[in-house]
């Protein structure tokens, strides 16, 4: 038997409903490749699968390759002009690096897609690990970032080749690795659909993101709210405004920014412990890294900081961070006990929108999380993918057993039996 196959954890075997294990001899240098298909083509390409595309790219003038780096600064300006979402934005990108690629065990990468004129077509921020046994190509991430999405030039978007034929370019040009991991894949990147997203192997998160897309005033998006939730949320805000020595608005300065930000990070830490989770926002790097967001984006209105308070005592703060006209709404928290009753989450979510409509910002991001409250303010759903391909032969067992089990995860009759609901499937567009 072949040993690739031998390896196979013992759950792959057998299973004919799950996987179908394919011999296709591959004459490729001084090694025989083995193709283990689950549904979907889960492969890495030997040299000879990847002629074809490489030929059709070439013939088409595009050329992919992948850079090393470090810091941010030595890729900016190569990467300046490109449609991104706010977590692949210069200030989110010069953060993340600066705190948590200074980890020498951290190795970035920038894969990038050009046409004959040298000109970047798709940017992909990477970075390697090592995670157990595996060496681990993945987005920047390590649980601060709510969405993957590559830099997208939207003068050539329509230049980019079908998901299926951009990977195999790609992965040809992709450093060392046993798996590419992409997780949270947003379907747009502003306008531009993300082709990683509609990638044959991507399958659904459990969680989804929420937009909600902002008209030019305040006054038209209130007259957008439901009936039952606009009168709710006035009448929420005028009982707070009634308080004696009440005030919503955003820090004055930046003292005043890291100051709210403390306040955050104690409400959440107190919320999350009273609900017997464990808080992780407070580790050292973590920290670190909002710091820095709110240091280097405040005074730009890159980061945005509201809060609500009486008197001296701070009540509720949200934090956002923003590119060109999206913002994400990324964390927020409010004091509780007594205070319960005013709905200070709904208050200080809604001054966060007002003080967003008056920074020009036109689409409103709640962000991962399926909480009911963002559907009360209009959001629409919207279906984020993940991403596991095998990069070599030790990788994909791996990849087989994460593909098997998201195909199960997913499957309405085992979800019914187990008296789990379905998953929800929902309009990208």
């Amino acid at each position: 038997m072949n040993p690739m196959v031998r390896d196979l954890p013992r759950a792959y075997k057998g299973n004919r409903d799950v996987f179908r294990v394919s011999y296709r001899a591959l004459s490729v240098a001084r090694e025989d490749c083995m193709i283990l298909e689950a549904r979907l083509p889960l492969k890495f390409l030997s040299p000879r699968e990847a002629i074809l595309p490489r030929a059709m790219a070439e013939a088409a003038g595009l050329v992919a390759q992948s850079t090393p780096f470090r810091a941010y600064g030595e890729i900016a300006d190569e990467v300046a002009g490109l449609a991104c979402t706010p977590f692949q934005s210069r200030h989110w990108l010069s953060a993340w690096f600066e705190i948590f690629a200074a980890d020498p065990a951290i190795e970035p990468f920038l894969v990038t897609l050009k046409d004959h004129q040298g000109a970047i077509l798709l940017a992909l921020p990477l970075i390697r690990r090592r995670i157990g046994p595996l060496l681990v190509l993945e987005s920047p991430d390590l649980g601060v970032c709510d969405y993957a999405a590559p830099m997208l030039d939207p003068a050539r978007h329509a230049s980019l080749p079908d998901p299926a034929t951009l990977w195999r370019l790609l992965r040809a040009a992709l450093p060392r690795a046993d798996l590419l991991r992409l997780d949270r894949l947003c379907p747009m990147v502003g306008s531009l659909k993300n082709p990683f997203h509609a990638h044959p192997a991507a399958r659904q998160n459990r969680f989804s993101g929420w937009l909600l897309e902002l008209p030019d005033t305040e006054q038209s998006y209130q007259n957008g709210l439901g009936k039952s939730h606009r009168q709710s949320v006035t009448r929420h805000r005028r009982r707070f405004a009634d308080l004696a020595g009440a005030r919503a608005g955003v820090p004055a300065d930046l003292a005043a920014a890291h100051s709210e930000l403390a306040c955050l990070d104690r409400m959440q830490e107190t919320r999350i412990g009273d609900v017997g989770k464990q808080y992780h926002l407070n580790e050292p790097k973590v920290a670190a890294f909002y710091s820095r967001l709110v240091e280097t984006g405040f005074l730009g209105q890159e980061t945005l900081l509201c809060g609500l308070s009486v008197g001296s005592e701070k009540l509720a703060v949200s934090f956002a961070v923003r590119n060109g006209d999206y913002l994400v709404y990324l964390r927020l928290a409010n004091v509780f006990g007594e205070w319960t009753r005013y709905s200070l989450g709904t208050i200080v979510t809604d001054y966060t929108i007002r003080t967003a409509i008056g920074h020009g910002i036109r689409f409103f991001d709640f962000a991962m999380g399926d909480y009911e409250y963002k559907t009360r303010f209009g959001a629409r759903r919207l279906p984020l993918h993940n991403l596991l391909l095998p990069l070599s032969l030790k990788g994909m067992p791996a990849a087989a057993f994460w593909h098997a089990r998201e195909r199960l995860a997913t499957n309405a009759l085992l979800r019914r039996l187990a008296g789990r609901p379905a998953r929800p499937v929902s309009d990208a567009s």
